[in-house]
């Protein structure tokens, strides 16, 4: 039996076009009779033994390719090599062999059914949740400016680009503000509450036995009892507690509530537990805005009283001044712009401090002089600026471009500590992965101990807890000594991790050990 009668005995049947010709037996011519004329080669010996090993050379070879090629159909797609989907010609050669047979039509079918079967348990794309990457969220101290604007700090050079000269970011917000930052993109409403630092405390004498919803409510009845509350208004935002040295850091919704809470110094909360309420370090001071100045009005009575380098604070005043006695003794200071005595509600008497503020900035100063110290009605008084902290004074320069040269130029103002935030370092996708955790974890531990001895690393996941997600992507080194920090992050400052270009900042150590992210 020849090649042909073979394969067509069995399922598949090879083309005629992928016959070989030496397969065919040697053509007789037909005449009347059906006598032909014999093959020459015949005097050579027969070919017939010669044909039947390369016809089931040919069949072993034919029955391994269908035998592949079923395993490849059974192997799931995705688990195939990249060369599969490579053309024939670049994978086979044709020398030498014939081209495998197409497979059959009930391998095809089974092929198509396995596949679909996979696809039994997928989500529908309306389905799928959505991962926390922060990629719409702009870094801390970048909230209030542009991305044009942003770009001009020198933080983030372009791939392969020189790295310019650091511009601090709040500098570059005095200069979005100004009218000269307007012409490179208009800048968003700025608002004082938008920064965190200008919004949280540090609360000391933590009980051991905290608890957290007693806390928050002693916080709304400190804002509730008083005039300074409004209807309908909430104050508290969230609270983190380092209960191994016994504080906490206080967020509230607004910089003024801050400055109210820290106006009060000090307040009972149980038996024989009294809470005192401090700034955080590297707090910020918030500014007001132009538009928001226009907007004041000339009565110093109808001006709420915003934070801002001129806002003053006055204590130990005696409890019987009304508000018209305290305004005189302000009023040969300057003309005021706002003023509020802070007054219990429920009986309306003094709760001894007071904020205000002069129409000229100047005054603040000459009336803190005048009035620290004063012996009034048998008290001492205490007069000070309400927001001491970092502050940027505004750059009055008629050409934009001068103004830039002027930020490049100052010195930052951040207080250097034994913390430092690393921006930029890692993703949300890889905190998921615990072994890209770990070995992150590992990279910066070995990177960052050639600059110092290290206390600790956090690297926040927050998974599945109140304030999950706020610290996710950043990387927090704690130092034993503060120069150790600035030696890291002078050496460190625009390398790059897995392509990416670390920002570095010093991070308050009060709120990294509380985890207030």
């Amino acid at each position: 039996m020849d090649l042909s009668s073979r394969l067509s005995s069995g399922s598949s049947r090879i083309p005629k076009r992928h016959r070989d010709y030496r397969d065919e037996e040697p053509r007789r011519e037909r005449g009347s009779g059906g006598i032909g004329r014999e093959d020459p080669r015949g005097h050579y010996g027969s070919e017939r033994p010669r044909r039947r090993r390369r016809d089931e050379s040919d069949f072993r070879r034919h029955r391994e390719s269908r035998e592949r090629s079923y395993r490849e159909d059974e192997r799931p797609r995705r688990e195939r090599r990249y060369d599969d989907y490579e053309p024939r010609s670049l994978r086979y050669s044709s020398v030498g062999r014939s081209r495998s047979p197409p497979p059959s039509r009930e391998r095809s079918v089974r092929s198509i059914e396995q596949e679909l079967e996979q696809l039994r348990d997928v989500t529908p794309i309306n389905q799928w949740k959505r991962k926390r990457s922060l990629w719409d969220i702009k870094p801390p101290g970048y909230e209030l400016v542009t991305a044009d604007q942003a770009k001009m700090s020198g933080v983030f050079p372009l791939p392969g680009a020189p790295r310019a000269a650091v511009t601090d970011p709040e500098k570059l917000l005095e200069f979005a503000r100004s009218a000269e930052g307007s012409i490179i993109a208009p800048p968003p409403p700025l608002q004082p509450g938008a920064s965190r630092q200008a919004r949280r405390l540090v609360v000391t004498g933590i009980p051991n036995e905290f608890v957290e919803d007693a806390f928050v409510s002693f916080i709304e009845d400190l804002f509730i009892s008083t005039t300074y509350h409004k209807p309908e208004t909430k104050h508290f935002s969230s609270v983190n507690v380092c209960k191994e040295e016994n504080f906490a850091i206080l967020e509230v919704a607004t910089p003024e509530d801050a400055t109210f809470l820290w106006g009060l110094q000090s307040e009972s909360y149980s038996n024989d537990v009294f809470l005192k309420f401090q700034r955080i370090q590297n707090y910020i001071v918030p500014q007001i805005t132009p538009e928001v100045s226009q907007k004041r009005s000339d009565d110093y009575a109808k001006n709420d009283v915003l934070d801002s380098k001129d806002k003053i604070y006055i204590s130990n005043l005696p409890l019987n001044l009304g508000e018209d006695q305290v305004v005189e003794l302000l009023k040969p200071f300057g003309d005021l712009l706002s003023f509020q005595l802070i007054k219990n509600i429920a009986d309306g008497s003094s709760k001894g401090f007071c904020f205000c503020e002069f129409k000229n900035p100047s005054d603040a100063e000459v009336a803190i002089s005048g009035l620290d110290g004063k012996d009034t009605y048998g008290n001492k008084l205490h007069a000070q600026f309400a927001c001491v902290g970092l502050n940027q004074a505004m750059i009055d320069k008629s050409n934009g471009m001068a103004i830039l040269t002027e930020l490049a130029k100052a010195s930052s103002q951040s207080i250097p500590t034994r913390v430092l935030q690393l921006h930029n370092l890692i993703t949300g996708d890889e905190i998921m992965d615990v072994q890209e955790y770990e070995d992150i974890y590992e990279s910066v531990k070995t990177q960052f101990s050639n600059y110092g001895p290290l206390i600790d690393i956090k690297i926040p996941r927050s998974i599945g807890t109140r304030n999950s997600g706020l610290g996710t992507g950043k990387v927090f080194v704690r130092y034993s000594d503060i120069r150790s920090a600035e030696v890291a992050m002078e050496e460190m400052k625009g390398c790059k991790f897995n392509d990416r270009t670390i920002v570095i900042a010093f991070y308050g150590e009060d709120c990294y050990k509380a985890n207030a992210w």
